[in-house]
């Protein structure tokens, strides 16, 4: 997991994002957000939960090993030079284990950025594999000349992607909290994801550290 610095932090290849080829692969200075809970505002800008990395740990699990990442704030795409959007605090929790990965989100966001935003959207450019995701209320689903004749790319250097999936939440919770997740499989499973019942920053034996409170 990288970052792209000050001139690519938004481009998909260097979100951080596990990649393998011809698995999880990611479009050449594309910025669609690809695998990546992110915010639209009202004014239609998009905020990328990016390049604010502040703390990694891992933990050993029995069939394999979770990843967690703190970010405290988010990062607004195409904008240069890039600027930390302050008001919000993201907690993510990659699980590794064979034939699959599993991302679970926890944001959350202060009274005065969930004022401004309208709506939480996944893009999910699959190159193979089958992908699910929670949390969400609304899926579509763009074959790969769908994309194209939306203008959306999904030409990887191994080859197309052969689609792209479209997740939103527009009803977001009053207290600021949400939760997401998202697993990727190499083939279909019958494991049904479930949304946390505890905040990820509990499950990993830490204290949720608002970064906007007084």
């Amino acid at each position: 997991m990288i970052s792209g610095g000050e001139a690519y932090f938004d481009r998909d290849p260097y979100l951080p994002v596990p990649r393998a080829n011809l698995t999880l692969e990611a479009v050449p200075d594309a910025v669609h957000g690809a695998w990546l809970p992110c915010l639209e505002l009202k004014d239609g800008s998009l905020l990328l939960p990016a390049a604010c990395v502040d703390s990694v740990s891992m933990e050993q699990t029995e069939s394999g090993h979770a990843v967690y990442l703190r970010q405290n704030g988010f990062v607004q795409a195409e904008q240069r030079p890039m600027e930390l959007i302050h008001g919000a605090e993201i907690i993510t929790a990659y699980t590794f284990q064979p034939g699959s990965i599993l991302r679970e989100d926890e944001i959350r966001l202060s009274p005065e950025l969930q004022e401004r935003v309208s709506f939480l959207r996944l893009a999910c450019d699959v190159m193979e594999g089958w992908v699910k995701a929670e949390g969400y209320e609304t899926e579509k689903r763009m074959t790969y000349d769908q994309a194209a004749a939306e203008g959306v790319c999904l030409d990887t250097p191994h080859g197309p992607c052969r689609e792209t999936i479209l997740f939103e939440k527009r009803t977001l919770p009053q207290n600021g909290i949400i939760r997401v997740s998202w697993k990727w499989c190499a083939k279909p499973s019958p494991c049904i994801l479930r949304e946390p019942t505890a905040g990820l920053a509990e499950q990993n034996g830490r204290n949720a550290v608002s970064c906007y409170s007084s």
